[in-house]
């Protein structure tokens, strides 16, 4: 069991606050062979997933110090009015801030801690309805009342994508505005560690 860091981006540390993120999936790039013993293998490649079960993920996003004291971080994720105008009083808007990279983020700066649950290989399109949701989609409030059924949304880069009728759907869609310039979308059906975690 080890300590560990893992990159999220804003709107999946919001999920993973808000309780609705427990499950990620990271790509395995150059990698299309077969499992065996929860690795993946071929003639030439043994891929084995960073994380294992045990293991604490210390979570690295977008940051930056507050005005003034450069020991003060201040994380992008859930900063309120509040606290805008109390840590940042020479700007006047979230936009003057001069956010800095979760790559960039050291591990005294980390306030989320994450415990690896389960760990699996399996192609993206395996994910269920159940996982989608816990990958942080977002189920559309007053759906259920208005038309008989949930409707599900997902979140990137600050934008709400299309709504869908099931999770799956949202989460394809989360993962093409992600991933699919990169060749590696929801058609691709790439191979995917899926990371389930518990925060601490």
């Amino acid at each position: 069991m080890k300590e560990k860091p893992i990159l999220f981006s804003t709107d999946m540390v919001r999920a993973i606050l808000d309780g609705r993120k427990t499950v990620t999936r990271r790509m395995i790039k150059n990698a299309d062979p077969f499992i065996r013993d929860n690795g993946l293998h071929d003639s030439d490649t043994l891929a084995k997933c960073p994380y294992s079960v045990g293991d604490t993920l210390w979570v690295r996003e977008t940051w930056c110090y507050a005005d003034g004291d450069m020991g003060q971080c201040v994380h992008a994720a859930g900063l309120s009015q509040d606290d805008f105008v109390s840590l940042f009083p020479s700007k006047t808007t979230t936009l003057e801030i001069k956010w800095k990279p979760s790559i960039h983020m050291k591990r005294e700066h980390a306030r989320l801690f994450l415990c690896v649950t389960d760990v699996r290989a399996e192609r993206l399109q395996d994910i269920t309805e159940e996982d989608a949701v816990a990958e942080g989609v977002i189920e559309v409030q007053g759906a259920r009342e208005r038309w008989g059924f949930p409707m599900y949304q997902g979140v990137a880069k600050g934008n709400i994508c299309q709504i869908n009728k099931t999770a799956v759907e949202a989460f394809s869609n989360l993962c093409d505005s992600i991933y699919a310039k990169r060749g590696m979308g929801w058609n691709a059906n790439p191979w995917v560690w899926r990371v389930k975690f518990e925060k601490i």
